[in-house]
């Protein structure tokens, strides 16, 4: 548009055509869109928790150990 317009009227025309311009853009950013449907369910699952918790330190760790 610069060849024939000066900067002024270009910014004017495509200021007047912006709509027109963004719905162009879309259909050709939607032609490359996809979306796959997928087969997985989602389960939630409370994690187990230990009454010991030393136990995942060792023997060697324990928490409450008395050193004599």
């Amino acid at each position: 548009m610069n060849s024939y317009l000066s900067e002024a009227d270009a910014l004017n025309v495509l200021d007047g055509q912006r709509k027109t311009i963004a719905k162009e853009i879309h259909s050709q950013m939607m032609a490359h869109f996809f979306e796959e449907a997928t087969d997985f369910e989602v389960q939630v699952r409370l994690r187990a928790i230990s009454e010991k918790p030393w136990r995942m330190w060792g023997a060697s760790r324990r928490c409450c150990s008395v050193v004599s």
